[in-house]
């Protein structure tokens, strides 16, 4: 893998800056730089649910320079907003997961409902045609130096799927989000993972990357965790492990939650920053 140095900025989350719009939803502009041939690529891994389109527009961020736009998932609250984000990233090539157009329903709050992909959702991706395409296992992009996989093994004992998640309607078939795509890529100080929502579960997530980069060191880790309400005694699983991986920094976002994220920096000091619509940092 090529080594990249790269900015990343969050435009949609459950958080923000006090001048930034906030939102249930997700998105993070990825800024690649160090490869020869490819320019600078920008990339926008999900996008929310329209609160980055108010983000970029006063902040004056240029979605057209984005060439790629990854949807990590067929939730709503990370491709709600698709339809206005490609008017302006208007040559962007699409990624998902080849199960991204699968049903999603939601029992949190007691009943019924569905999170899918929209219709107008689904109706973009229709028409985006060549331009979407559909991953199953690994796909590299930009000359092997940055990586994007679904299937994610579940092997961790202590990461358990949601059980408010279904697959149908009536609420009666699991649903474990095998549509989830994860991105990586390498730095000089080791591996960047984003995620939109971790449903895999945030070991399963490292050791599946460690197994696809012989074990290099991860640097970085960012996007939602999907531990709200999960307990202490998995977030303390979860910080010993990652404890492990020589990580410098994580970077809590959305389905994450304000107080496992605080749990979490108690357990991992210097190592968590809270991420928020706004937040912007570079990684070496």
């Amino acid at each position: 893998m090529k080594s990249l140095s790269s900015r990343l900025t969050i435009l949609s989350d459950n958080t923000s800056a006090s001048s930034w719009q906030v939102e249930h939803g997700f998105s993070v502009l990825i800024t690649l730089q160090g490869n020869e041939g490819e320019g600078n690529p920008s990339i926008l891994f999900d996008v929310g649910r329209g609160a980055l389109l108010a983000n970029v527009h006063n902040y004056g961020i240029d979605l057209s320079t984005v060439g790629t736009i990854v949807l990590s998932h067929g939730h709503y609250d990370h491709t709600d907003a698709l339809k206005e984000v490609i008017q302006s990233a208007s040559l962007a090539e699409v990624y998902a997961s080849s199960l991204i157009l699968g049903q999603h329903y939601s029992m949190r709050g007691g009943s019924a409902r569905y999170i899918g992909l929209s219709d107008a959702t689904r109706q973009v991706l229709s028409d985006l045609a060549s331009r979407f395409h559909l991953v199953s296992g690994v796909q590299s992009l930009f000359q092997d130096s940055l990586f994007l996989a679904d299937g994610i093994p579940r092997i961790c004992d202590f990461e358990n799927p949601s059980p408010l998640l279904f697959l149908n309607p009536e609420c009666t078939v699991p649903d474990s989000i095998p549509d989830e795509l994860i991105l990586w890529f390498a730095t000089s100080q080791g591996t960047v993972i984003v995620t939109g929502c971790c449903h895999a579960g945030l070991v399963n997530t490292c050791e599946y990357v460690r197994s696809r980069t012989a074990n290099a060191p991860i640097h970085a880790i960012l996007g939602g965790f999907h531990l709200a309400g999960v307990g202490e005694a998995r977030l303390e699983k979860t910080a010993r492990y990652l404890n492990t991986l020589g990580l410098t920094h994580l970077i809590p976002c959305h389905c994450t939650g304000a107080a496992e994220t605080d749990i979490l920096s108690s357990l991992l000091p210097g190592k968590v920053i809270p991420g928020y619509a706004g937040l912007s940092l570079s990684l070496p």
